[in-house]
Parts: structure tokens; C-alpha cells; sequence
């Protein structure tokens, strides 16, 4: 499959942001690159959350038909519900992702990686020098989601058997 000039930037941005922090083992690159491939076409890109019902209760599997159904099509109250608190919310409190009340869709999957939760957006941000939380958008930048790649690869490697 041939890349466009957009993917192959992108590809060279994340690569030059690994190369940059040590990471030289072309394996493990390509190994982030294949997964980059995969879930966003090496583009950063936003959750749209324009589902069906049926495609809710896949993802969301917790979710009854009656919900799902007057979520369907309607993307700022599905992103809202599912990555909001009980008891207005999907999540339990245990899980939160640092939402507030209506947070949920402004603070959807965004990035390389599909940074979700105001939780991650402040720390993520503060990571890397950035006030995602004011504006979440930017980790639509490909030299910015790319950081935030490397960052989560970085603490996330033991859970993705990468030795970084």
C-alpha cells in the first residue's frame, strides 16, 4: 500500500521524535509505525463518534439498545455519556477520566494513540510543555501527537512487551 506525501511526514516526524530521544532499534520503530498504520492511517486524527446503535453497543458493550439508540448519530452527547461519570455517565468513578459534567466529547480520542480523558490531556500536556487541556485540538499536530507517542510508548512499554 503506497503512502501519501501526508503519511510518509508523518512517519518521518514520529521517527525523528524517537531517533531524538534514543530510540534507534528500526524493530520497535517499526514496530510503532505498523500500530500508528493500523489505528489512524499515520495521520493524528479525532474520534468522530457518529455511530449507529449497533455500533455503540460493539464498542461500548455495557450499553443497552434503548441508550444506544438516542445516542446513535448524535456525537457530542455519546462522546458526553460514555466518557462521563456515574451517575450521569457510563463510567464508574473508579474509572474516570477526569471529566467534567458535558467534558466527555471535548475530551474524546484525539492523536496517534487516541489521547482520551482530561486526566491525560493535563498530563500529557504538561509533558510535553502544552495546555492540551484549554486546547485539545492540538494534538491534532503531527509534530505534537508525535510526542505524545513517544511519551505514552515510553510509560507504556511493559504493557506493550516494547523495550524501549
Amino acid at each position: 500500500m503506497k503512502l501519501t506525501e501526508r503519511q510518509k511526514n508523518n512517519a518521518i516526524q514520529i521517527i525523528d521524535v524517537f531517533k531524538t530521544n534514543g530510540i534507534n532499534n528500526p524493530f520497535v520503530i517499526a514496530a510503532v509505525l505498523s500500530v500508528c498504520y493500523k489505528e489512524t492511517g499515520i495521520n493524528p486524527i479525532s474520534e468522530d463518534l457518529y455511530y449507529t446503535a449497533s455500533r455503540i453497543m460493539k464498542v461500548w458493550t455495557k450499553i443497552s439498545l434503548e441508550k444506544a439508540k438516542q445516542l446513535q448519530f448524535k456525537p457530542v452527547e455519546l462522546g458526553n455519556y460514555v466518557y462521563g461519570d456515574q451517575p450521569t455517565g457510563y463510567r464508574s468513578k473508579s474509572r474516570s477520566l477526569g471529566n467534567g459534567e458535558k467534558e466527555g466529547f471535548l475530551y474524546r480520542g484525539r492523536g496517534y494513540n487516541q489521547l482520551t480523558g482530561k486526566n491525560q490531556y493535563k498530563t500529557y500536556g504538561n509533558l510535553i510543555n502544552q495546555n492540551l487541556v484549554l486546547n485539545p485540538d492540538l494534538v491534532l499536530n503531527p509534530e505534537i501527537a508525535a510526542k505524545i507517542l513517544f511519551i505514552y510508548m515510553q510509560r507504556n512499554a511493559i504493557a506493550y512487551k516494547i523495550d524501549l
